[in-house]
Formats: structure tokens, sequence, C-alpha cells
């Protein structure tokens, strides 16, 4: 079994987990143990997991200077709609890190922002597009957001 979709041992130090949906995971959606610090969580989904993120040394940060996360079991409300949290989300783990700026909406799924990009010009401009790729699986537009260069 996946202990967690993300994870970092012993000095995993600045690195940046960002665009992210982390989801359905048994035990953690993002850990982060040992010695690792100085690392940057922003800009994901992190919905419907045991524990959505644990932080068991601290010095790691849950949100940019602008923006932090979706979390599905956030409870806080929004009163000036402005689409961040009033109240901070509390990261577990005894490393006390909390996300400042947590996300009210999700950010979602970059595949399609693509596919209706793509659809967009294909409609308006279809002189420019040849129209048959519209009938794309997910799973290939998927692909072709990782590695564009797929044939």
């Amino acid at each position: 079994m996946i202990e967690a979709g993300i994870r970092f041992y012993s000095a995993s130090n600045t690195n940046t987990i960002t665009n992210n949906t982390i989801t359905n995971h048994n035990y953690y959606g993002i850990l982060l143990r040992s010695d690792s610090t100085g690392n940057c969580v922003y800009r994901n989904d992190v919905i419907d997991n045991d524990v959505n993120a644990e932080d068991t040394y601290g010095g790691n940060a849950f949100n940019s200077s602008n923006i932090g996360n979706y979390w599905g079991d956030y409870t806080g409300s929004d009163t000036d709609d402005d689409g961040i949290g009033d109240i901070p989300y509390d990261i577990s783990g005894e490393g006390g890190s909390k996300d400042y700026l947590p996300s009210i909406e999700r950010f979602g799924d970059p595949c399609l922002v693509v596919y209706l990009f793509y659809f967009f010009f294909c409609f308006f401009f279809p002189s420019f597009f040849d129209l048959a790729p519209l009938v794309l699986s997910y799973s290939y537009i998927f692909q072709l957001w990782q590695d564009p260069l797929i044939n």
C-alpha cells in the first residue's frame, strides 16, 4: 500500500510541490518527514486523503506569497470573497505548519484547460487546425500535457 501521494524523507530540502491533484490516499496526501525543510507547497488540490498533509519537522511553507492549496476538508470561510480562506489550514504533525492562504476553490485539472483552449481555437479558427483530434481521449490529453512531443 502506498503511504503517501507525495512524501519527502531525510533531508529532502528546498523543493517545490505545485500544480498537483493529490487525492484518495489511505494514509497521507503529502508527507514531509525527518529533517525535510525549506520546501514550498502551493497551488495543489488535496482531497479525500486520510490525512491531507503532515509535516513532522517544520520549516516548510504550505503557501506562496499569493496563494496556498485547496484542502478538501477546509471548513473556514471567505468573508471578503477574495478566494482565500480567512482562517489558516492546520497541517498535521509536530512541525506546527499552516497554510496561511488556503484556496476556497479547486485549481482544477490543467488537462481540461488545455482541452478547452484547443477546442476554442478549433471551433473559431477551423482552417488552422485539423478537427479530428477533438475526439482524443482524456488520457491522451493528459499525456500531451505531460510530454508535448508525443506523436
